[in-house]
């Protein structure tokens, strides 16, 4: 009968975390200046043998390190810490958002984020993580942090072309059920340096944003509002039946502990975790606070 395996105490678990997390920095610390190194070679050595050479060994270390050493690392402590401190997320998810449910009309997925068409035309895949339902406010919502990457080929005719992949944008998708129903969609970007001229009347609107929806001026004021006080910038948001969905451009991680926190300590760590809860209430606050979106507010100009 195999022993069943004992749990690593705090100071045993800190312990070990830290050393997975300094492991991961030192590893990407390492694969960039490899990458650096590789890069410089190609330019400044003359001789055609010795820059293959340098640039194929310091370049491709270079990316190997980074990609698979560190990121492994990464995975490692990741696992590590929902292993030792998983209850404790658990619980206060629960706390604050109720018992995760399976919801179609709430799914969260690569197809989902096309649909909405965030910094559209920009990228081509899109990386799912940290999923999650539950209710505020008698409100069911769902949330996901995302990872917009551009793949394409890059090369010249006479050597073969090579598969890239760019990070474009990371951040956040929230899609949450409102109360009323929308008239008419309604859909709403961040505006981009080439975006054709229109204009809402409204200058400081028209300056973040565009749509082709006719948008009253309560709403145009909440959707500034709302991109004041989330963590980053909205993308785009989209109002549709009963469903609201907002992406932000952000390195806010939801139901996570924040990436700069020192995993040593535990209790940053569980207070990092806690915050990021509480910074979703927060958002989902400013949402329930539109009045043309949940009618058991007071009611003030709409659509």
């Amino acid at each position: 009968m195999e022993k069943q395996q004992r749990q690593m105490t705090d100071a045993e678990l800190a312990k070990t975390l830290g050393k997975y997390q300094t492991r991961a920095f030192l590893y990407l610390l390492f694969g960039l200046i490899g990458i650096i190194a590789g890069i410089v070679c190609y330019f400044a050595v003359p001789a055609p043998i010795p820059k293959t050479i340098l640039t194929f060994v310091l370049f491709g270390g270079g990316l190997c390190t980074a990609i698979f050493l560190s990121g492994g690392a990464q995975k490692k402590c990741t696992a590590l810490l929902e292993e030792g401190l998983g209850d404790f997320f658990r619980a206060e998810y629960e706390k604050k958002f109720g018992t995760e449910r399976a919801d179609a009309s709430l799914v969260i997925d690569a197809a989902y984020v096309q649909s909405i068409a965030p910094l559209a035309g920009e990228w081509e895949e899109c990386e799912i993580e940290h999923f999650h339902t539950g209710v505020h406010g008698d409100v069911p919502f769902s949330a996901a942090n995302i990872r917009l990457i551009h793949v394409y080929e890059r090369g010249n005719i006479r050597e073969d072309r090579a598969e890239w992949r760019d990070l474009v944008a990371q951040g956040l998708v929230l899609r949450c059920q409102t109360e009323c129903i929308a008239q008419v969609p309604l859909y709403v970007t961040a505006r981009k340096k080439d975006d054709p001229v229109d204009t809402t009347g409204d200058a400081a609107f028209d300056s973040r944003f565009r749509t082709d929806d006719a948008l009253s001026s309560a709403m145009r004021t909440w959707i500034l509002d709302l991109d004041a006080c989330v963590p980053g910038t909205i993308l785009c948001l989209r109002w549709e039946e009963n469903t609201l969905a907002i992406v932000l451009k952000t390195d806010y991680a939801f139901a996570a502990v924040a990436s700069r926190v020192d995993l040593r300590d535990l209790d940053a760590a569980r207070q990092s975790y806690r915050a990021s809860l509480t910074q979703m209430a927060h958002i989902l606050d400013a949402i329930h606070a539109n009045p043309a979106l949940y009618a058991n507010k007071p009611k003030e100009e709409t659509l």
